[in-house]
């Protein structure tokens, strides 16, 4: 699997042909997959919470935040998604057996926590007529929890070199400045922000990771 990915990353094609800001945010070591698959737990508890009107956020507010909560939910997903892509996207008679196995173990234990997060939501929001979006919430889960699964238990990967996989910074700043643009355009939306100008810090810090893997790469 390592060896596949490092093959992929370490081709002769040019840093412009090669990079984009999903390459610069892909977490390939364990430490930083494990913060993004809370990070993307919270979040989801977060817009569950959104839409069941908990906490008496206003209509307005709600509004506001869904474009943000919605960029930060599919960018946090992309990032768990590549970083265990060779497991996800490769035919399972191409894996080997550890592989295998991993895949295997990832959905038996991904579908009884699906089960459990949405026995959970019946007992603290009884009422699903009045709740909207819950087939969301649940489809949202659903495509999470096994590539979370995987994220969580996958050892670190081989990678190019530091810069290919964290932007140009080693991967711990890059989470936390990529984790305070996040926040920062929700914390913008519940301010009163429009949603799309909220997302404009956020926008600002994926074109200089990217920038910062180019430059770092040439």
């Amino acid at each position: 699997m390592s060896e596949a990915i490092v093959q992929t990353l370490d081709s002769s094609a040019g840093p412009a042909e090669l990079l984009s800001w999903r390459d610069a945010i892909t977490p390939l070591g364990r430490s930083s997959r494990r913060r993004w698959a809370v990070a993307y737990a919270l979040l989801l508890v977060l817009g569950g919470l959104l839409v069941a009107g908990a906490g008496g956020v206003s209509e307005d507010t709600v509004g506001n935040a869904e474009l943000p909560l919605l960029a930060a939910l599919l960018i946090v997903l992309l990032m768990l998604y590549r970083s265990t892509r060779q497991l996800t996207t490769t035919a399972t008679a191409d894996l080997d057996e550890r592989e295998r196995a991993a895949s295997d173990r990832a959905y038996r234990v991904a579908y009884p926590l699906l089960v459990a997060v949405m026995g959970l939501t019946a007992v603290v929001v009884p009422d699903f007529e009045r709740t909207d979006g819950l087939a969301l919430w649940a489809t949202l889960w659903a495509l999470y929890l096994p590539t979370g699964v995987l994220a969580w238990r996958e050892p670190d990967l081989l990678s190019a070199g530091p810069e290919w996989s964290s932007g140009g910074l080693s991967e711990r700043p890059r989470d936390a400045l990529l984790a305070v643009a996040l926040g920062g355009a929700l914390t913008l939306a519940f301010l009163g922000f429009d949603g799309l100008l909220a997302l404009l810090p956020l926008i600002a810090v994926l074109a200089l990771l990217c920038g910062l893997a180019r430059r770092a790469r040439k």
